[in-house]
């Protein structure tokens, strides 16, 4: 049986992976700044207990982008405490 061929781009699975996380971070960017540009940066989900800006969201998106561009072999974890809580109240 014979290797498999190396794909056109030359990633490495890893590499792969790695892009793909970084592309799912800068997607939540993208969402937020949808939300800020239709309700401000004040506003925030009626369903969210903890009444999180806009801004704040967008600020912690931003900071969990960078934060894995730095490292992105390093365990990914919420930049606040009540973000995943933030998220689960939300999305119901």
């Amino acid at each position: 049986m014979s290797a498999p061929e190396a794909h056109f781009n030359e990633l490495s699975p890893g590499q792969a992976e790695r892009l793909a996380i970084l592309l799912e971070e800068c997607g939540e960017v993208v969402q937020i700044c949808g939300k800020i540009l239709r309700h401000g940066y004040e506003s925030y989900h009626p369903k969210d207990y903890f009444e999180t800006s806009n801004r704040e969201l967008l600020r912690d998106e931003i900071c969990d982008s960078v934060e894995y561009s730095r490292s992105p072999n390093k365990k990914r974890t919420s930049s606040t405490p009540n973000k995943a809580a933030n998220r689960s109240r939300v999305e119901t």
